[in-house]
C-alpha cells in the first residue's frame, strides 16, 4: 500500500520559491488575518454585539481606503504645481491651460 502522505512546504519554503513582493503580499494578509480575527473578541459576544462590531471595523476600513485614494490625486496635483512654480515661477495650471488650447 502507497504512503498517505502529503507534503506541504513550510511558510519559508513557499516563501523562498516565490517572487519577494507576493511573499509580502501573502505574509501581510495573513498577519491581517491573525490580528483581526484571532485578536478580537467575536467568540466571546453575542451575535449581534459581533455583527455590529465586525461591521463597524469594516466601515472604518473602507472609509479610510476611499480617504486615501479622494485626496491622494489632488495632493499630487498639489504637490506638482507647487513644485512647477518653485522650479519656473510660472502656474502649473495656466500652463496645461496653454498646452490644452495650442
Amino acid at each position: 500500500m502507497a504512503g498517505t502522505f502529503v507534503y506541504e512546504p513550510t511558510n519559508e519554503e513557499r516563501d523562498k520559491d516565490s517572487f519577494f513582493i507576493v511573499a509580502k503580499i501573502r505574509n501581510l494578509f495573513e498577519q491581517l488575518y491573525w490580528a483581526y480575527y484571532i485578536h478580537l473578541p467575536y467568540y466571546l459576544m453575542k451575535n449581534e454585539e459581533a455583527f455590529l462590531l465586525h461591521l463597524f471595523f469594516l466601515v472604518v476600513l473602507t472609509l479610510s481606503i476611499y480617504a486615501v485614494f479622494a485626496i491622494l490625486p489632488y495632493k499630487l496635483f498639489e504637490g506638482c504645481d507647487r513644485l512647477c512654480y518653485y522650479l519656473t515661477g510660472q502656474d502649473f495650471k495656466q500652463q496645461l491651460t496653454r498646452l490644452s488650447s495650442s
